[in-house]
């Protein structure tokens, strides 16, 4: 979903990106992490890296993405993001055609409605979609009360995904009886926001959508301190984030010169 940049690889378009900037000569990349951040008397922040260097700066811009928890299944981590996709709209077209698709309906998949609409957005691409509630019996049964044209539900916990022979279809192993054959899987892990940064600088949080934000400068409710990206956003993807990068940065700018806040 990012023009000009569909099949490449994420490290790819971050190469270019980090070249196009140091043209600039304004920028310079530290690959280290922040340990701690936090508003000094002097009006200045200071944060402290990995290696115990100090840097003293006037904004900060909290760009920190989201983790991404796995559910505890074998072969989960190995095939996500190569035939287990987050988002339908993302991936899956490739797939169309398909005979048999999956939906792991767990996390934020892990009820019915969500995972009825994840269904249908399969059915697209697929003859038949199964909802798979990995042991929740509870909402295999209430999935079962009203399901779609060509979606089935399937409640046993699943043991192990692995890649067939082929080397395309997937292999789902289940701890009772017998397997299945996939294209491919839907699943959206969970996704929280690593808030040690947030926190210490005391940054206001938002359940639904990380960092709290201020449009249209993504200022934080912290003066000084700005976020972009999918830490301070429900609606995570590049070019999401290349937006409120963008935003942050202006909003940045402006401040410097005054030395106020735009929020």
């Amino acid at each position: 979903m990012t023009p000009g940049w569909d099949h490449k690889s994420p490290n790819e378009l971050r190469a270019v990106s980090r070249e196009e900037l140091r043209g600039t000569g304004l920028v310079r990349f530290v690959s280290r992490k922040v340990v701690s951040a936090t508003k000094g008397t002097d009006g200045l922040f200071k944060v402290v890296d990995s290696e115990g260097e100090h840097w003293n700066s006037k904004k900060i811009l909290l760009a920190l993405g989201v983790q991404e928890i796995f559910p505890n299944i074998q072969g989960f981590a190995e095939n996500y993001g190569r035939s287990i996709f987050h988002c339908l709209f993302c991936f899956g077209y490739e797939q169309r055609g398909s005979a048999v698709a999956a939906i792991l309906a767990e996390g934020p998949l892990g009820n019915a409605q969500i995972a009825t609409i994840f269904a249908q957005d399969a059915r697209k691409f697929a003859a038949l979609v199964k909802i798979y509630t990995n042991g929740n019996e509870a909402l295999a049964t209430e999935l079962s009360v009203q399901l779609p044209q060509g979606v089935e539900v399937d409640h046993r916990k699943l043991k192990r995904i692995f890649k067939k022979e082929n080397g395309q279809d997937l292999g789902i192993e289940f701890d009772e009886g017998p397997g299945d054959t996939l294209a491919f899987m839907a699943h959206q892990p969970l996704m929280p926001v690593d808030r040690t940064l947030p926190d210490q600088l005391g940054c206001e949080m938002d359940p639904q959508t990380g960092i709290k934000v201020n449009p249209p400068f993504y200022s934080t409710t912290v003066p000084g301190v700005f976020a972009a990206g999918d830490c301070c956003s429900g609606l995570r993807s590049v070019l999401m984030g290349m937006s409120s990068g963008s935003c942050a940065g202006v909003g940045i700018a402006r401040e410097l010169p005054a030395g106020g806040s735009t929020a």
